[in-house]
């Protein structure tokens, strides 16, 4: 079909680095109000060093100032990037948890799966 993408491809610009950017300048936020994010006391310590990993810093290019994500030498962000990405696809999926859950608990309720599906092919 024309102007769709087969699932699990993105869109070129979800990789660029402006878009990651401002991905992970919103998580830094939201992890500085105690309220915004959540983990679980279970997980490992290494996950939270991976995740403050990176630091913004401020350069100038031209004479004029702009803000650049950098690693911290001698640490590993894989947490930090499997995070950034899994708020970034979140952001692009559009879906009403409530209104999903409502949609799943109707389906396994509803008598309108057959618990065979028989081929046309196969009467012949």
């Amino acid at each position: 079909m024309k102007g769709q993408r087969p699932f699990g491809a993105l869109p070129a610009w979800f990789l660029t680095t402006p878009f990651l950017d401002g991905v992970k300048g919103q998580l830094f936020k939201r992890f500085a109000d105690a309220l915004q994010m959540r983990f679980s006391a279970d997980l490992a310590p290494v996950l939270f060093e991976q995740i403050a990993s990176e630091r913004r810093v401020i350069r100038y290019r031209h004479g004029r100032p702009y803000g650049q994500w950098e690693r911290i030498k001698g640490r590993a962000a894989e947490a930090l990037d499997c995070v950034v990405y899994a708020v970034a696809v979140r952001s692009l999926v559009n879906i009403q948890m409530d209104a999903r859950g409502n949609e799943l608990r109707n389906i396994s309720d509803s008598a309108m799966i057959p618990k065979v599906i028989r081929s046309a092919w196969m009467d012949r």
